[in-house]
């Protein structure tokens, strides 16, 4: 017999966004309710706050493909709400 654990969650279950960095690992967490296009842009093109290193980020499609994802992210639980349809994301369950 082989038992399979799948987990899944819904975008109302989502509170925040983080974003971390590779180098030195400080971390910011920004709510999914101020997820802002304009105030995300100079946060993902700026340097690490803690180390100063470059994000990486700098205008271009990379960018507006990011900004687009939590644009989008922060909408779903408004458009979903009192639909007959129900949109979730498969997670890797924890062990």
């Amino acid at each position: 017999m082989t038992i399979e654990k799948v987990c899944f969650i819904h975008p109302e279950d989502i509170e925040a966004v983080q974003f971390k960095c590779t180098d030195c690992g400080g971390t910011t967490s920004v709510p999914i309710a101020k997820l802002q296009a304009s105030d995300l842009e100079i946060f993902i093109t700026s340097a690490c706050h803690h180390c100063r290193k470059p994000s990486g980020f700098a205008n271009g499609s990379e960018l507006e493909y990011l900004l687009k994802f939590t644009t989008i992210l922060e909408g779903l639980t408004r458009i979903l709400k009192d639909k007959n349809l129900q949109f979730s994301f498969q997670i890797k369950c924890p062990e």
